[in-house]
């Protein structure tokens, strides 16, 4: 039943004998519907998956629409039938769906490539055994040359990615051991709801990040930097102070361990910054609880709390929160201790 010459699994293979140049100089980009795409597409499909497999298309219930070459839409869904028949030797269903959704800032910050703003969004996911974290990262970051020497590996994820990152989108793959798993490819919409929905209102404020274990400052020094941060950085709180000196004018927010080698608490380093610049964000971080103190900031002074440990996206939610909180709190300069 995979046997025909002009079924859907052709198409990758005229991709690779035409050279990616070659394709992308005949391509006809203009406004098209997923929608209609899938439905065109839907034969070309069940042929990719044969027997045993079961289609399912969700299409979106208004137009989905583009600015793409039909063509190279036709190879995106051909590949991605391809990696889900492979996701399902002994059968099991495909489900293939468009929707319009808004990318929010956290999920533009945290997954590579991704932006602010209105897109359509192309899944298709099976149920199938699924794959672990390292299966899923080889299947993401294999090299196309070593997976189309055999047509059962046709247009690999990797390829996937750069056309449609040309078009301004982006791939995402989601998957765990028998949970089956989910491919999505993100394309803008033709004619966005909301232009301004394209910004990183946040991007490129900077952190003032204190802690004094190195391995935890790196950790999260880097996540912030791939967000757009830019962070300055200190161990304790009197270095802390030195690197404000210098930096005050620009630094957004604090972000400080609530406990440090030097007998400057997170708390107190927070006051003393925060009676010069009132307008200052702060985060206190502990992996213990915070004391009657420390609590009370958080409620009268709009102050938030970072349990460690904590995972990437609970860090940038939490930053993501301090950042877009009124910058009209009135913080009182603090009481002589």
């Amino acid at each position: 039943m995979r046997g025909g010459g002009d079924d859907g699994r052709a198409i990758p293979g005229r991709f690779r004998r035409g050279k990616q140049a070659r394709l992308h100089r005949t391509m006809n980009y203009k406004e098209i519907d997923l929608n209609e795409v899938v439905a065109t597409q839907e034969k070309s499909l069940r042929r990719v998956l044969g027997e045993g497999i079961a289609l399912e298309c969700q299409k979106s219930p208004v137009p989905a629409r583009v600015f793409a070459d039909e063509g190279m839409i036709g190879q995106v869904l051909a590949g991605l039938a391809e990696q889900a028949r492979k996701a399902l030797p002994g059968g099991g269903t495909v489900v293939v769906q468009t929707e319009l959704i808004e990318v929010d800032d956290i999920h533009a910050r945290i997954q590579p490539g991704a932006r602010c703003g209105d897109f359509v969004r192309l899944t298709m996911s099976d149920n199938g055994t699924g794959l672990d974290t390292e299966r899923l990262h080889k299947l993401l970051e294999q090299c196309p040359a070593a997976t189309t020497a055999r047509s059962g590996n046709a247009l690999a994820l990797p390829l996937i990615a750069g056309m449609v990152r040309r078009r301004h989108g982006w791939i995402e793959a989601h998957s765990h051991t028998g949970g089956g798993t989910t491919l999505q490819v993100y394309f803008p919409v033709a004619t966005p709801a909301d232009a301004d929905g394209t910004t990183r209102p946040w991007a490129n404020e900077t952190i003032l990040l204190v802690d004094d274990e190195v391995a935890i400052r790196r950790m999260v020094k880097t996540v912030l930097e791939r967000a757009s941060y830019d962070v300055v950085e200190a161990d304790t709180g009197v270095q802390a102070l030195a690197v404000w000196d210098e930096h005050k004018e620009r630094v957004n927010l604090l972000l400080t361990d609530m406990v440090m080698p030097d007998g400057i608490t997170g708390r107190g380093l927070a006051q003393r910054l925060m009676a010069g610049k009132p307008e200052l964000k702060v985060i206190y971080t502990s992996g213990f609880d915070l004391d009657e103190e420390a609590r009370r900031d958080t409620t009268e002074k709009d102050i938030k709390f970072l349990h460690k440990p904590y995972d990437m996206r609970s860090l940038l939610e939490t930053v993501h929160a301090a950042m877009a909180s009124s910058a009209e709190v009135v913080h009182t300069a603090p009481a002589a201790t």
